[in-house]
């Protein structure tokens, strides 16, 4: 991995990185209390409210914000392509 962000980022990634690194079990902490989401208890109403940018700039991604529903890393997966779609919707790039 740090190879591969060292092409991107021109060697800085292996400069910084200092061996360490956090394991977090999401499922045991107080406020998290485990990462599955659970699609069909989200309403429509909701999907739309989370999924709206705010003020054009910053955009949502996320499991629970796959409209498809697929959840998991699939879900996240798909809901990161559909706001770099809206993104590139709305700039000038377009």
């Amino acid at each position: 991995m740090l190879k591969e962000l060292d092409k991107i980022y021109d060697y800085r990634a292996s400069r910084t990185f200092n061996g360490e690194y956090r394991l977090e079990d999401w499922g045991r902490k107080r406020y998290t209390q485990g990462s599955w989401v659970v699609g069909s208890n989200i309403k429509p109403s909701t999907l739309t409210e989370i999924n709206t940018p705010l003020a054009d700039t910053v955009y949502f991604a996320g499991e629970a914000h796959d409209a498809n529903r697929q959840l998991g890393l699939p879900g996240a997966v798909l809901s990161g392509f559909d706001v770099v779609k809206e993104m590139f919707s709305h700039s000038m790039l377009a």
